[in-house]
């Protein structure tokens, strides 16, 4: 998922259709967080190990119909697979945590941020380095590899991944998909769906069209209905109303800092930095962009060791977090303020960020599972990821907006004048704008009448016009930083801190589980024959 980011604009060179670019990065995110919620109830429900098995095989499929693409509807198609393979990540948050020692969450989480970090990395550089050796269609290179990680994946936790038996692996499957609440999960996946769907219309089309408002109500309308069912119908679906019994304010404060986080991650650091480093001109090559994500990776990695040691020594995640905001708030601001001669300032910029965000998903992970009941610590980590994934796309969606509606309003009539008095035909000016809006050299040197004086002139206007949007679309991202501040201050360190103890929610000792499991169940069947006194 990270990246078709960093090469969006060579998948544009080379497919077309750049209004439908968006729903590349966007179609995997609505996938993801609509399956989220159901998986992780399912998953506390029968188990783990199948779901985290099975799973990635869509994102096999996904792969191989990206690899082979001719249009950008079929990219989109294969993405939207490639995000059901990762649906499961809620789960795969909570498998470390939960075999280990409470107060040992945060070697559980730093492993899986160890991984992201190298993935992030290996995306980067990968698909860079695939478009730098083949061309503008090396971008099905970088597929190809996703199709055998997604293949490998699934080989290693069905081979390697043994867990004992939960509680409800000997109910019946009515019972199970009582338990998943089907109607919770349809009414919470349609409003994420709509919702999402709606965000990335507005970004593309304007928040005034019907394809806005029209999902956008109809995902709100579900989100009241779900409100009301899980509320005042139901306590025990989807939101279970044991996650809110130990520290219900602690439990809303990290799902709202986790759409935060989304906001302030997937449309400013992951979406949007890459294209403004090739926009305003600060790198050219795919692989050199895909260098400044991979110092990004890098630092996240190099800070997961003083944040291991200051969680499992001082159990505070409190301060930790508002250093983590006010890190973002400072990038954000910082970035505000960028332009074309900000590239060298820009590596510095998105260290910063990264100073962010890698003690936000360890410390708000680690709250959400010290605030879930053990039973239900999948669930709870796959509705905070969805949380994510919602803030991912509310901040796409304004940021694309934002820069979209600037560089139509002011690109043309900075940049024709220009051409036009150097001697280009007044009937290229419509191809003129759009190869330079796309930063598409094969189509600039096919602009009827295009000179090499023209292109030395209006390059830099372009690269100042975007740079004047761009520094719009991030302020609009600072918000996210200066509520999730707010909110963290809020947080109860010691409800975190009274959890990080010795206690092991699942503990591999299977033959020990899989007798208490039988003991249960025998005890619920000779209670429903009234023989139980």
């Amino acid at each position: 998922m990270t990246g078709p980011a960093n090469i969006i604009s060579y998948l544009i060179q080379d497919l077309g259709r750049p209004d439908l670019s968006g729903w590349v990065l966007q179609a995997p995110v609505i996938s993801q967080a609509a399956l989220a919620p159901f998986l992780g109830r399912l998953s506390d429900e029968v188990g783990r190990k199948w779901i985290v098995t099975l799973m990635p095989l869509f994102g096999v499929v996904g792969a191989a119909v990206c690899s082979r693409a001719n249009s950008m509807n079929t990219l989109i198609a294969g993405a939207t697979l490639i995000g059901m393979a990762t649906a499961p990540v809620g789960i795969n948050v909570a498998i470390p945590s939960e075999i280990l020692p409470a107060n040992k969450r945060a070697y559980a989480q730093a492993t899986i941020q160890i991984a992201g970090s190298v993935s992030g990395a290996v995306a980067a550089l990968g698909s860079g380095a695939m478009v730098q050796a083949a061309g503008s269609e090396g971008w099905r290179n970088f597929y190809y590899m996703v199709l055998g990680l997604f293949a490998s994946s699934s080989i290693g936790t069905c081979t390697l991944y043994n867990p004992a038996p939960r509680p409800g692996s000997l109910k019946s499957w009515k019972q199970i998909l009582h338990e998943c609440d089907p109607i919770g999960s349809v009414l919470i996946t349609g409003a994420v769906t709509m919702i999402i769907v709606s965000l990335n219309y507005g970004s593309a089309r304007g928040f005034a069209s019907p394809f806005f408002y029209g999902p956008f109500v109809g995902g709100m309308v579900l989100v009241g209905l779900a409100v009301w069912y899980e509320g005042f119908i139901r306590n025990d679906g989807i939101f279970h109303h044991d996650l809110f019994k130990e520290a219900p304010r602690n439990f809303v404060i990290a799902i709202l800092c986790f759409f935060f986080e989304g906001w302030l991650y997937f449309s400013g650091v992951a979406v949007y930095f890459p294209q403004q480093t090739r926009y305003l001109g600060w790198e050219t090559s795919a692989l050199l962009i895909g260098c400044r994500k991979f110092l990004f990776s890098a630092s996240n990695t190099v800070l997961i060791i003083p944040i291991i040691f200051i969680i499992t020594k001082y159990k505070d995640v409190k301060w930790l977090l508002t250093f983590a905001y006010a890190a973002f708030l400072v990038s954000m601001c910082l970035f505000a303020t960028s332009g074309v001669g900000s590239g060298a300032a820009s590596l510095g910029y998105i260290v910063i960020a990264s100073f962010g965000m890698c003690p936000q998903l360890m410390a708000l992970n680690i709250v959400i599972q010290c605030t879930a009941p053990a039973a239900l610590i999948a669930t709870a980590s796959a509705l905070a990821l969805t949380v994510r994934g919602c803030g991912g796309a509310f901040g796409s969606a304004v940021m694309g907006s934002q820069v979209s509606q600037r560089m139509t309003k002011n690109l043309a009539r900075n940049i024709v004048p220009v051409a036009l008095a150097n001697g280009l035909p007044a009937s290229s000016s419509g191809a003129l704008v759009a190869a330079f809006r796309a930063a598409n050299p094969i189509a600039i040197s096919k602009i009827p009448g295009i000179t090499p004086t023209i292109i030395a002139l209006i390059t830099p206007i372009t690269r100042e016009t975007y740079a004047a949007a761009f520094r719009i679309a991030w302020i609009t991202v600072i918000p996210a930083s200066v509520l999730g501040l707010l909110a963290i201050l809020l947080l109860d360190n010691s409800k975190v801190k009274a959890r990080l103890n010795n206690t092991i929610d699942a503990t591999v000792e299977t033959a020990a589980v899989e007798e208490m499991i039988k003991k249960e169940h025998q005890g619920d069947k000779l209670e429903k024959e009234g023989l139980r006194v």
